[in-house]
């Protein structure tokens, strides 16, 4: 159950890209309560899409790194990593296709939690 990436220092506008969750029945949880539990824990403009257990937050200064996995888990009894995007570290990857003149529908992007070894 772990935060990663360095977004979660400086504040702003950020993704909390949550691993694992509403997939095959496994992690299940109500995207409502996952923004209560955002705002709950001080997260502003909360808003999740769909059911992917992804969230779109900003705070004004540093996001504890384990503070929302913990709070999911002590909550809703699932345990899961989160990984913290910018936008433009979001951006960065689109623009990093590799296919000329890009694809639409565009590819899917991954982040993972820890560098690879």
């Amino acid at each position: 159950m772990t935060t990663t990436g360095g977004t979660g220092t400086g504040g702003g506008r950020l993704v909390a890209l949550l691993r694992g969750l509403n997939v095959g029945g496994r992690g299940t949880l109500s995207m409502a309560d996952l923004r209560e539990l955002c705002a709950g824990l001080g997260l502003a403009d909360v808003a999740t899409y769909l059911q992917s257990g992804n969230v779109v937050f900003s705070h004004p200064g540093p996001v504890a790194g384990e503070d929302l996995p913990r709070a999911i888990a002590e909550r809703f009894g699932v345990s899961t990593t989160v990984v913290l995007r910018t936008g433009p570290e979001l951006a960065r990857a689109g623009d990093a296709n590799p296919v000329p003149g890009g694809r639409d529908p565009p590819p899917p992007v991954g982040s993972m939690a820890n560098a690879p070894a």
